[in-house]
């Protein structure tokens, strides 16, 4: 514990000296080009949002990806939401919406659709259930390594799984992603139920999750789906015929998990973002937008 709380200190003390030396502003100024695409997946009701946000418009210029694609305007930053929980709604866009600042939300289809919830988050509330929760990410991560198939199947020995999913992971409805899309929320697929694509059997079997969502999207909200986001994005979890299904369902970007700053001439397929957690203080939260991350 007292290890913890040094190491603590010591990376506080860090953030600090960053910003009292003028690292952050200087390496925010030498990406200035780049397109910086944050991540973000839940919200809780306490968090350092509205001053992670505020940063943000002070010293970037946020915009949708469509724009920051195609026009690349200097300190472009782009926030992208995975998955669509319901916290989104309740938590975050509000703040978002406060600051001006566009959201893009990629929306796992069956969730929506209250065909399943997310096979992650039924593994995780099994094993809470269980008592052993500590379990759930070693189990989770070797799951994501086998053949679709065989995950589907070792799931459904689980007994006890819920038919819908806690308050905790619940999504958002199609009439609450419509009233997001007018006031102005950008939305993207994310598969219908988000399997890891590179451990399905067959082009076919891509297709249907990544076309299939893109298809519901289109059908929910009466409008072109432009944007794609790879379930866990890791390199590992895409391959060149998910690559291909993505460009031959007609999306124009996709993004991954791997982390890093887009520089002109990135592969729009294989767009790079940057892990953020609402709950970071700003200061820490400043230096890895700019840039300094490992």
């Amino acid at each position: 514990m007292l290890k913890s709380a040094l190491s603590g200190a010591v990376k506080s003390a860090a953030r600090h000296l960053l910003h009292a030396s003028g690292l952050t502003a200087s390496v925010r100024f030498w990406y200035r080009k780049g397109v910086r695409i944050l991540m973000y997946h839940r919200f809780s009701p306490q968090s350092e949002l509205a001053a992670q946000c505020r940063h943000l418009s002070t010293h970037y210029r946020p915009v949708s990806l469509s724009t920051a694609l195609r026009e690349r305007p200097t300190n472009a930053v782009v926030v992208t939401i995975d998955d669509g929980y319901r916290d989104f709604l309740t938590n975050a866009w509000p703040i978002f919406k406060a600051h001006s600042i566009p959201a893009l939300v990629y929306v796992a289809t069956d969730l929506p659709d209250l065909n399943s919830w997310l096979w992650t988050d039924q593994l995780t509330q099994f094993l809470r259930e269980q008592g052993d929760l500590g379990a759930a990410e070693t189990i989770k991560d070797r799951l994501k390594k086998i053949p679709d198939d065989k995950r589907r199947a070792y799931l459904n020995t689980l007994p006890s799984l819920r038919v819908s999913p806690p308050p905790s992971f619940a999504p958002m409805s199609w009439d609450e992603i419509r009233m997001l899309a007018k006031e102005g929320v950008e939305f993207g697929a994310h598969t219908r139920s988000h399997p890891i694509l590179s451990r399905l059997a067959d082009r076919d079997a891509m297709r249907a999750e990544i076309g299939g969502s893109k298809e519901r999207l289109e059908q929910e909200l009466g409008m072109r789906i432009a944007h794609f986001c790879y379930p866990n994005g890791m390199p590992a979890d895409y391959n060149d015929d998910v690559i291909a299904v993505v460009r031959e369902c007609g999306f124009e970007s996709a993004v991954t998990g791997v982390k890093g700053i887009n520089r002109a001439g990135s592969n729009p397929y294989l767009l790079r973002r940057l892990h953020q957690e609402p709950e970071h203080p700003v200061e820490s939260f400043a230096h890895q937008v700019a840039g300094l991350y490992r």
